[in-house]
Order: C-alpha cells, then structure tokens, then sequence
C-alpha cells in the first residue's frame, strides 16, 4: 500500500482501472449480488473487502493528483441531495437478478463516490479558508 504512493500517474491510474474492473467482475459475480464484503473471511469476504480498498486508496490518490480544487456553488446541499438520491433506492432485482443489485453498487462506487468526493474537498476548502 505505501508504495502506491509513489506511483506515477499513468500507472495509478491503470491501477484504478483495473481493481474497479475487477470490483464490478466482484459485484456481479458473487452470491449475494452486492459489495458488502470484508467483514468475515468466509465466503471470499476477504477478497470482496480487500477489493474495495484497492480500489478506493488509489483513486482517492489519483484524484488528488488528477482535480485541482474548485469552488462548487452549495456544495453541501448537492452532496447531501446526491447521497439521498443513491441512498433512496430499495435494493434492485430480485433472486434470479442478483447481479442488478451489483450493477447499481458499482456504479455507486465508481461514480458517485469519486464525484461526492472531490465536491467534499472544495467544500472543506472553503470551509477552512474563512
């Protein structure tokens, strides 16, 4: 983990695209049809969690990298509307579409999370510089 630091930009980011490539094979593939994993080691929970992390180290590094900060007008209440907005769905697909439920985690996870986050860092930002 502390030599993904170090790594240049062109090689997180192939980094990034692989463990999300491999999160969404994850997500679609397991039994339960969602990204709940890493608490237990059975039932390749292990895999699942370490899967999650990653991905989500790197690509917090490479979009620290990548964005610079902007000013997002009300960024708390978008980010706040956006997390009711992936939050308010019931669980998608039924016993024989697991995978759907898969499909809407993912794209959660690497989509709306990097977007909230660095809405997050402008806000944090503009809180702090005051």
């Amino acid at each position: 983990m502390l030599t993904i630091r170090k790594l240049s930009t062109r090689w997180r980011a192939m980094l990034v695209f692989a463990t999300g490539g491999a999160l969404f094979g994850y997500a679609i593939t397991n039994e339960y049809g969602n990204l709940g994993a890493g608490w237990t080691f059975g039932n390749y929970g292990f895999w699942g969690g370490l899967l999650r992390v990653m991905f989500a180290f790197p690509a917090g590094l490479l979009l620290s990298r990548v964005f610079r900060k902007r000013k997002v007008r009300g960024a708390f209440w978008w980010c706040a509307l956006i997390i009711v907005a992936v939050t308010v769905p019931p669980r998608l697909g039924g016993e024989s579409q697991m995978w759907a439920n898969g499909i809407y985690e993912v794209f959660c996870v690497l989509l709306v999370s990097p977007l909230l986050n660095t809405c997050r860092c402008t806000l944090l930002a503009h809180f702090f510089s005051q």
